[in-house]
């Protein structure tokens, strides 16, 4: 309830009686439908799941009707509503692309948006993320997507979210994929602060298996954190956007993005802040160790209010151990943290494989402790 409060007390002069009953106007959320919004308010940090659980229902058929929930209840302000809405709204108008029936838009970023869509030809649901054109930098990138989407596509792995193609028509740019109903791994930890040290290795191993297959394949993923790790409606880890992976032995486009730091800062390995030229598995192994250490303290491993900071932390500070901010985190499970999130990556597991054999003796002990408190 306090979390509420604190989200409220930013719009407190738009909070009054009056304003939580009045019905929206339908028009603003003609075309933005309750699932979107819902997803929405969960992703800003607007509402929690389980909030908007509470009174949403099947038969609403738009926006405004949750919207007018949501504001009864008081688990959002008009204004935190129509700026959701308006931003949705924004982006509500379906891009025309050959071959696709663009059914709604399901996600946002900076650097793509991903809408649900029917591909014609097979008459099947799927992903199509469609990458916004200030990502598309130089004359070269179309060729390396291309090249790239088309090695990942064969990449097949339960614990990967599969590519299917990668194209081009007129100014767009486009991945197409499984869809994956559900949500994100960064979502359940924003509701849930801590995820218990058992149910983040189920987690943390089945990444790792699939990480492992795409290092087999010579790609490196480079971005592993909570928002690219989904988890399907049946409890299903899957690892996302390995459509711009990048194959660790493309020595000249390694070349090309020298001195570049490329990655999320709060899972960046140092090499990656260093925008080394040799990035491989280590690196995934690193940012995989600092999801890790996310869902099991409820924190970052490093933080600050700044990117270059957290990165320089990257560097340079000491990496405080799991098992000092957490008495219920096992001594074991934070020397093999430690050990992925190591500066120095030849101090790290080399492979995944390394790894995966110390995940699953915890995961046995985890097991066993967990029969014990059951009985």
């Amino acid at each position: 309830m306090l979390d509420v409060l604190r989200r409220k007390s930013k719009d407190s002069g738009d909070a009054s009686p009056a304003d939580r009953t009045a019905p929206l106007d339908a028009a603003v959320s003609a075309s933005v439908s309750p699932e979107l919004l819902a997803r929405h308010v969960v992703q800003r940090g607007l509402c929690t799941q389980d909030e908007v659980d509470r009174v949403n229902s099947p038969n609403l058929y738009a926006a405004n009707q949750l919207g007018d929930k949501l504001i009864r209840a008081s688990y959002l302000t008009r204004t935190q509503l129509e700026r959701a809405l308006a931003d949705l709204s924004a982006y509500s108008v379906l891009p025309t692309l050959p071959g696709f029936e663009m059914l709604e838009m399901v996600g946002r970023g900076a650097a793509a948006t991903v809408y649900k869509a029917r591909q014609l030809s097979l008459d099947r649901v799927v992903a199509v993320k469609i990458i916004a054109e200030d990502v598309v930098t130089d004359s070269n990138f179309m060729s390396r997507l291309m090249e790239e989407g088309r090695a990942t596509a064969r990449l097949s792995h339960p614990h990967i979210v599969q590519a299917f193609d990668v194209g081009h028509v007129g100014r767009f740019n486009f991945l197409v994929m499984e869809l994956v109903e559900g949500t994100t791994l960064g979502d359940i930890i924003k509701e849930r602060k801590v995820i218990p040290e058992d149910e983040a290795l189920d987690i943390i191993i089945h990444v790792a298996e699939a990480l492992g297959h795409a290092h087999e394949q010579g790609f490196v993923h480079r971005d592993v954190k909570p928002a690219n790790i989904l988890i399907t409606k049946m409890g299903v880890p899957k690892l996302a956007d390995l459509g711009l992976a990048r194959a660790f032995r493309d020595y000249e486009r390694a070349l090309a993005e020298k001195g570049r730091a490329r990655g999320t800062p709060n899972y960046m390995s140092p090499e990656q802040v260093r925008g080394s030229v040799n990035i491989g598995p280590q690196a995934d192994i690193y940012a995989l160790g600092a999801t890790f250490y996310h869902m099991i303290t409820g924190e970052v491993p490093f933080y600050a209010p700044d990117s270059p900071t957290v990165m320089r932390m990257h560097l340079e500070m000491d990496l405080v151990p799991p098992c000092k901010k957490r008495d219920d985190i096992s001594e074991g499970v934070s020397e093999v943290i430690e050990k992925m999130m190591a500066k120095d990556r030849k101090g790290r597991y080399q492979s995944c494989a390394e790894l995966l054999v110390e995940l699953r003796a915890w995961q046995g002990v985890a097991k066993l402790r967990r029969g014990e408190r059951s009985r």
